[in-house]
């Protein structure tokens, strides 16, 4: 496919419909979802919204190191080669509230120590959202700095257009650490230095702003002169997720909370190249990146000329939404998040990684989107010109599974797949380049802590109707828009307000020197009620060839990207088999089914999860989240059979009372099935790609394990829990050739 092609494909492309309207999400498995071979090894580094911790986890979903702190998070971590924590927090303030808002960054060492912590919060500033760690040891870091009315009306801009009578523009602050508190600034850059408006001969950077696109409008605004209704519900969201504080914003006589349309362009993410010596920022508010020469001098930084790249401190170039600096062409990003470099030695090194988050009405799904922009001497010596500036092309792209318009975030890893963070969700998937989903992680690590006071900034669009004189509006319906305690797209989890909301997930590889130290043994004192019992079940015999899913394209038409791999014997390099049902039954327990539907989904042309096991009496929703009709078609031995046609967006729900093993298909795609196991007990598991499978809750004493796996057959082992809560360790074997296995301990 050709790059416009693919390009157009990007903007025209038909998004799944929502789900059907219910009472709540159906009841969802926590944790690791999918797991595969192409997975890239590591542990994913992610802090809850609403929670003061910081976790690490695994490749099975199980916190290996949990960071503890005084503060929710505002907003990103990093993990830095020496095994620190670099951590942006909330602190309270009296001139600045808004999403995203954080106020200090603070190093925790491996053990939670506080070793240095850098505040920048005050009447005049606050950091919020973002930093970059440099290689030189600095910290770039955003801010809003607080502009007065006077300043704002003396520098261009609209009176009409000052609803909070003030603004917060963005500026970058280089920090050089004095430790073990405070910081020096070596290098700064203001958006307030490189404005252009047309309103006023006679005032500052008056100009054409069509032939300034390397400088920001003075009169760029995205909101209506009140408060809209959708403006408050969108605020009310926000603040369920964790993003803005709980306390209700205090009205005032222009509408709305204190700060409304003050967060002029919301920069929501920041990377540095040292390659190109280059910051990239990402600016929510109007769907640009910005891209700004880091190797200025202060001088230059607040100018138009001078650094590597001849430009000062003016915008080398912008992309995203071509409507602000009235240029032509198509607008790409929709409230976009997490604007990243891909490292050099990586797939796609030197290309930009981008979570496109969409938005209600204009674009409602998100993606992870990589964009080569060629940055050299002759390209940016002119970047906006049509024939010799920088050409963006879309390289790649993978749809999230949940739309989010908040938040989230993706990450290129070293074998060249993605790491996409559906953050309002706390959904975390990996895919191949080929859109296969190599990893899935549901988070189940909540928070519960009150955020504290905060308002909405004034982020949302106007619902139409003629904009005030000299204010630059997009079409109608505004730039941004959430929906009504929505934003939960066809994959299902989480929720409006889900309190196990992240801002984004970064995966570590294990090699890095920042985790070193979990090669170290920790001794841990176990607990009978909480260790679980753990076992393999691994492949007896020659692995055999894996064969792809034949997939007829037609019919496949509307799914978007299907996967061939063939999930009825998955088989890892180490001879886990991947799949296989684990059930124990303990004598006289009684058996409890969730009070929530399960959701087994129908989802780009696949039944997902493969294999489900619920307890007996447990209802169990059958949904379609792809774009075309399906069919869900049961085999039950002992429950009522299903067979009905479902459509685009819909579901159909079955209650199952009896003990059984029933095969899923779909007439319409014959290469889709599902195994879904009714069980009579509260214990089981489904084993994961390395094979392996954990139970919790089993008391002492011996418990007689069985396996099933829908090619390999059965076997049963003997789970052996002493009074201390030690398990034996138990591995169990299954081949093709003789059905069935012993396991062993």
């Amino acid at each position: 496919m050709s790059t416009l092609a693919l390009a157009l494909a990007f903007l025209v492309q038909a998004p799944p419909p929502p789900p059907p309207a219910q009472d709540g999400p159906p009841a969802e498995k926590r944790g690791v979802l999918r797991q595969s071979e192409a997975m890239a090894p590591g542990y994913t580094l992610f802090g809850p919204l609403r929670s003061k911790s910081t976790y690490l986890v695994d490749a099975a979903g199980n916190a290996v190191h949990e960071w503890k702190s005084d503060a929710t998070p505002g907003q990103s971590v990093y993990l830095l080669p020496n095994g620190h924590l670099l951590r942006c927090e909330r602190v309270d303030s009296e001139v600045f509230s808004g999403g995203g808002q954080g106020g200090r960054v603070r190093e925790y060492d491996w053990d939670g120590k506080v070793v240095w912590e850098y505040v920048c919060a005050d009447a005049t500033k606050l950091h919020h959202h973002d930093i970059a760690p440099m290689p030189n040891g600095n910290v770039l870091v955003i801010a809003w700095e607080l502009k007065t009315e006077a300043e704002c009306l003396a520098a261009g801009r609209s009176s009409q257009l000052l609803h909070a009578k003030e603004l917060w523009p963005d500026m970058v602050l280089e920090i050089e650490p004095i430790r073990p508190s405070g910081g020096k600034v070596v290098w700064e850059w203001h958006a307030w230095d490189h404005l252009v408006q047309d309103r006023d001969a006679q005032l500052p950077n008056f100009g054409d702003v069509a032939a300034s696109p390397h400088r920001i409008d003075t009169n760029i605004s995205t909101l209506a002169p009140e408060s809209t209704e959708e403006e408050i519900e969108e605020l009310e969201k926000l603040r369920k997720l964790g993003y803005v504080g709980d306390d209700a914003p205090r009205g005032d006589d222009r509408g709305g909370p204190p700060g409304r349309g003050a967060d002029w362009f919301h920069c929501n993410a920041i990377d540095y190249s040292p390659e190109l010596d280059m910051i990239v920022l990402s600016s929510r508010e109007l769907s640009e990146l910005w891209f700004i020469d880091h190797s200025t001098s202060a001088e230059e930084a607040r100018g138009s000329s001078g650094g590597r790249w001849g430009h000062g401190g003016d915008l080398l170039f912008r992309w995203g939404n071509p409507r602000w600096s009235k240029a032509p062409g198509a607008r790409m990003l929709f409230g976009q998040h997490d604007a990243q470099w891909i490292p050099p030695g990586f797939p796609g090194a030197g290309n930009v990684l981008v979570f496109n988050n969409g938005e209600r009405d204009e674009r409602d799904w998100s993606s992870a989107d990589e964009l080569a922009m060629p940055f050299t001497a002759d390209t940016l010596k002119n970047a906006f010109a049509a024939e010799d500036g920088v050409k963006v092309e879309l390289v790649s792209t993978h749809r999230s599974p949940d739309f989010c318009e908040h938040i989230s975030g993706a990450q290129r890893l070293p074998n060249g797949n993605t790491l996409v963070c559906a953050g309002e969700t706390g959904r975390v998937i990996e895919f191949t380049p080929a859109g296969e989903v190599a990893w899935e992680f549901l988070s189940p690590f909540a928070g519960t802590e009150n955020v504290g006071p905060g308002g909405s900034g004034g982020r949302r669009g106007p619902p139409g109707g003629p904009p005030p004189e000299g204010e630059r509006r997009g079409p109608p319906g505004g730039d941004r828009r959430g929906p009504p305690g929505g934003g939960r797209g066809p994959g299902g989890g989480g929720g409006p307000g889900d309190t196990r909301a992240m801002f984004r997930a970064t995966r570590i590889a294990p090699e890095y020197p920042g985790v070193a130290a979990l090669a170290k043994p920790v001794e841990t004192a176990p607990t009978a009620a909480l260790v679980p019992s753990a076992g393999r079940v691994l492949f007896d015999g020659e692995k055999p060839e894996a064969k792809p899913l034949a997939i007829d394209a037609a019919k496949s038409e509307g799914c978007g990207t299907v996967g061939t791999q063939d999930q009825s014997l998955l088989i890892g390099a180490n001879g886990g088999i991947a799949n296989v049902v684990v059930t124990v039954e303990l004598a006289g327990a009684a058996v409890k089914a969730p009070e929530k539907p399960v959701l087994l989904d129908q989802k780009t042309c696949r039944f997902e999860p493969h294999v489900t096991v619920v307890p007996v009496g447990t209802t169990v929703e059958y949904r379609n989240s792809d774009a075309i009709s399906h069919n869900v078609h049961s085999y039950p031995s002992k429950n009522e059979g299903l067979n009905k046609m479902v459509g685009a967006g819909a579901a159909e729900v079955q209650k199952l009372d009896k003990e059984d093993r029933i095969e899923i298909k779909c007439d319409i795609h014959p290469w889709m099935n599902s195994w879904l196991i009714v069980a009579n007990t509260n214990q089981f598991a489904v084993t994961g790609s390395d094979g392996s499978f954990t139970l919790t809750g089993l008391p002492p004493g011996e418990h007689k394990a069985r396996f099933w796996h829908e090619k390999l057959g059965k076997a049963e082992a003997m789970l052996v829990v002493d009074a201390a809560g030690k398990v034996a360790p138990v591995e169990v074997k299954l081949g093709l050739e003789k059905k069935g296995g012993r396991g062993k301990r």
